[in-house]
C-alpha cells in the first residue's frame, strides 16, 4: 500500500543507524500539485548513521544539513557531516534556546509546546532563520533533523508542508508516521525516565496528531499564513518564494 500519495515509491529511507527519516517528496497539495521528491527530508538524529548510512545519505543526493539540536546535545553527540564542510553544508541551527526550552518543560501538553515554539519571540525568529537557511542552501536535497525527529523536526516539516499547500490533515498524517518508525528509541527512553517524565511522555503520544494540527491552526489564525508567519518574522518573500519553489516542482 502506498502511504500518503499516489507514487509507488517509499518516502521511508532506510539508512543503517536512522529510524525516522522520510522524504517530503510525493505528498497532494490542494491546488492538485505535488510536492518534490528528493528536495527535503526529515529525519532523527545522525549520530549513528552507519558507514553504509552516509552513503546512503550523501547518494540520495542531500547537500545540506540543517541541525536543530541544542549545543549541548552536539556536544555531547557531534554531528557526522559537519566535518566534512567539502562533502555537505553542515548548518547548526538550534530552534530552542535554554529560555524556551525551561518555558516549555512546565506546558502542559505537546499542543502547548509546540505553540509556545512558534510563538515566543526567540522560537519565531529561530524559525524564520531556518527557513532562510532552506532558501539559501546549494542544489541538491536539504536534511533537517533533531534528536527522534519528532518535536522540532514536526514543527519545521509542518510548516514547510504547510507552505507548500499541504491540507492540514495530509500533515496530520505524515507527523503521526513517526511514533510508529521510533517506538523501538521510545522504548529505550521509558525504561530511563521517572514516572512523572514518563506519564507525561505517553500523554504525548497519545495525542497522536491533534498537537501539530493545533499549531498549525493557530499559525494561520495569527498570522494568516505561514507565509505570511514567516514574513513577520524575518525570512524575506523571495526566501519564502525560494522555499516554496524547491518543495513545489515547477
Amino acid at each position: 500500500m502506498v502511504e500518503l500519495g499516489t507514487d509507488p515509491r517509499s518516502r521511508h529511507l532506510e539508512w543503517e543507524g536512522c529510524l525516522n527519516l522520510r522524504d517530503l517528496g510525493g505528498l497532494p497539495t490542494e491546488d492538485e500539485g505535488t510536492t518534490a521528491w528528493g528536495a527535503f527530508v526529515r529525519g532523527d538524529t545522525l549520530c549513528q548513521l552507519t558507514e553504509s548510512g552516509r552513503g546512503a545519505l550523501l547518494g540520495y543526493g542531500i547537500r545540506t544539513v540543517i541541525d536543530l539540536r541544542s549545543s549541548e546535545e552536539i556536544t555531547a553527540e557531534p554531528n557526522p557531516f559537519a566535518a566534512l564542510p567539502d562533502v555537505v553544508s553542515y548548518l547548526h541551527r538550534p530552534l530552542n534556546d535554554p529560555a524556551t526550552e525551561t518555558r516549555l518543560s512546565r506546558a502542559a501538553g505537546a499542543a502547548e509546546r509546540y505553540i509556545l515554539m512558534t510563538d515566543a519571540a526567540a522560537g519565531a525568529a529561530r524559525l524564520a532563520a531556518i527557513f532562510s537557511s532552506m532558501a539559501r542552501a546549494p542544489e541538491g536535497g536539504v536534511l533537517f533533523h533533531c534528536f527522534a525527529g519528532r518535536d522540532r523536526t514536526g514543527v519545521v516539516a509542518a510548516l514547510l508542508l504547510r507552505l507548500a499547500g499541504v491540507g492540514i490533515g495530509m500533515i496530520v498524517q505524515d507527523y503521526e508516521l513517526t511514533d510508529g518508525r521510533m517506538r523501538p528509541r521510545y522504548d529505550e527512553l521509558l525504561a530511563t525516565f521517572d514516572e512523572t517524565r514518563r506519564e507525561r511522555f505517553l500523554s504525548s503520544l497519545e495525542a497522536r496528531g491533534n498537537p501539530i494540527r493545533r499549531t498549525l491552526m493557530h499559525v494561520e489564525e495569527r498570522h494568516g499564513s505561514v507565509g505570511g508567519y514567516l514574513e513577520q518574522h524575518g525570512t524575506t518573500w523571495a526566501e519564502i518564494d525560494r522555499v516554496r519553489g524547491r518543495i513545489r516542482p515547477s
